[in-house]
């Protein structure tokens, strides 16, 4: 449910900066502040250390999980 209202906001980033669906980012954002990510860098280390399984229940295309600055941005 969460994921259907991720998916209603609107992405300003410009098209060559759309390697990653901004609903999958927002979302494992989410996840990693619940886990007690205080930084971009600490979202990113969730993201990385979990990255398999996060690939696997959300059927990612992704080959590597997004950088910190790409969170950022």
């Amino acid at each position: 449910m969460l994921i259907t209202f991720l998916q209603d906001v609107k992405d300003f980033r410009r098209p060559q900066a759309r390697r990653y669906e901004l609903h999958n980012v927002l979302l494992f954002s989410i996840l990693a502040l619940l886990c007690n990510a205080k930084s971009y860098r600490d979202i990113h280390r969730f993201m990385k250390v979990h990255f398999e399984n996060l690939k696997k229940e959300f059927s990612l295309s992704w080959e590597r999980p997004p950088g910190y600055t790409t969170i950022r941005n």
